[in-house]
């Protein structure tokens, strides 16, 4: 194996244009941020990405750009890129940086990242398609783009839901359909929602509540499913939302990266909790790695890269709610 001297690391944060405004209960975005880490041996590279979504984690991207750096710097004097990625606390950085280190070893080995992990490849997977909030003519239209997709993410959150769930029923009778909220109900408008839920035959509501009410929950007694989403990060958190939720959103920006989502995965299924692989504004960069966590999920929310106004290439292949299987080319 090659020493870690002969390592060359390098980084980028940028602020990137979305394809069309993004739209939830929180937030009204139209860029992201997006973290990448390249490792590079002289005959062997490396790339990984990270995406600290700066309305979703309530913080800027500084502390990113600062834990790349400091990465960057110790990798360049000879230290080992495992130590690195073990002494970061920043998760999109800590994703981005294990992520090249794993494309890179795999190209070292000539295998792929599933074989180094000793996983199976990821196969093609059908995920979300997601719903952004808008008014009932934006969302109609929305629809009207969806007919050959199964399975639907609605976004909720504004005093209009209950209208939201029924023209997402009149334009889409035949589809699977999961709503996120973003932790923008209080638990009596989740209460009186519940009807309307049921009647649209929604399969799972994820973040109803804000982390801060979460343990009004139970008091709800929900049929649906309730799945974690801001309420959960990474492993630590599993004690907690075991009292009150019914599976957990695992996004690789949350947790630190690809290993650590399927060590989380693993424990919530081990603990009895649905398990949803999720994902935040991000180019099919991020997409390749986290199809790898994904295919042990019962939801997945891959649908990051199509929001991109540009994409890396070669982009994940798409087509009416399905992935098609990363290339070598890409990642891993």
């Amino acid at each position: 194996m090659l020493r870690a001297t002969t390592l060359f690391m390098s980084a980028d944060v940028d602020t990137v244009p979305l394809a069309r405004t993004y739209r939830y209960a929180r937030a009204v975005d139209r860029t992201c941020t997006l973290a990448r880490a390249y490792l590079d041996d002289g005959r062997h590279r490396g790339r990984g990405e990270g995406s600290p979504f700066e309305s979703f984690f309530v913080s800027d991207s500084s502390s990113t750009t600062r834990e790349l750096l400091r990465a960057k710097d110790f990798v360049n004097a000879g230290g080992s890129v495992d130590t690195a990625i073990f002494r970061m606390n920043d998760k999109p950085a800590r994703n981005a940086l294990e992520a090249a280190w794993l494309d890179l070893r795999a190209e070292r080995e000539q295998i792929t990242v599933a074989e180094l992990l000793g996983i199976p490849a990821p196969p093609a997977l059908t995920v979300m398609t997601t719903v952004a909030m808008g008014d009932l003519d934006t969302v109609a239209a929305d629809l009207a783009q969806t007919r050959d997709h199964p399975l639907l993410k609605l976004k909720l959150g504004a005093d209009d839901d209950a209208d939201r769930l029924e023209l997402v029923r009149a334009h889409r009778p035949d589809a699977r359909l999961t709503v996120d909220v973003n932790g923008g109900w209080t638990a009596a408008r989740f209460a009186e929602l519940l009807p309307a839920l049921v009647a649209a035959e929604v399969e799972m509501v994820e973040q109803p509540l804000a982390a801060a009410q979460e343990h009004l929950l139970p008091s709800i007694q929900s049929p649906i499913p309730v799945v974690a989403d801001e309420s959960f990060s990474d492993g630590s958190d599993f004690e907690r939302v075991r009292r009150y939720y019914d599976g957990v959103n695992i996004k690789l920006d949350k947790c630190g990266g690809l290993t650590a989502a399927l060590s989380c995965i693993e424990v919530a299924k081990d603990l009895g909790l649905r398990v949803m692989v999720g994902c935040l504004p991000a180019s099919s960069l991020s997409t390749a790695v986290g199809m790898h966590a994904a295919q042990f999920a019962e939801w997945i929310d891959l649908d990051n890269h199509l929001w991109m106004d540009e994409d890396v290439q070669p982009a994940i292949g798409y087509r009416n709610g399905t992935l098609a299987p990363p290339t070598p080319e890409l990642w891993g």
